[in-house]
């Protein structure tokens, strides 16, 4: 080797090892950030919005019976609705007064 290649590679073996000192470092700070955002809390989940009105579907699923069968109760007057426009919507609190009601033996 001869004098200038061996002064050339010192020179690529000093700015590898700095490039690989700074990435080491880089590394490290970029592992501590992660950490520190591991070690937060989670945040609180978002509020859910319980609906005032239910669709016929949403009650068929609450009360655990079928889109026909909620509204056979509604043509017998059983569950409480309303109608709006061309919609017809369940109250919430209708269909726990209809299960009260069950419960009750009076429906």
């Amino acid at each position: 080797m001869t004098e200038n290649t061996a002064g050339t590679t010192g020179t690529r073996l000093s700015i590898l090892t700095d490039t690989v000192g700074r990435l080491t470092a880089e590394l490290a700070a970029v592992r501590d950030a992660l950490d520190a955002i591991a070690a937060e809390p989670p945040p609180p989940p978002a509020p859910t919005v319980t609906p005032t009105l239910l669709t016929v579907e949403q009650a068929a699923e609450r009360l655990g019976l079928s889109r026909t069968a909620v509204y056979a109760l509604i043509a017998d007057g059983a569950l409480k609705s309303i109608q709006i426009g061309k919609r017809r919507r369940v109250p919430a609190v209708a269909a726990d007064e209809y299960v009260a009601r069950l419960l009750n033996g009076a429906a």
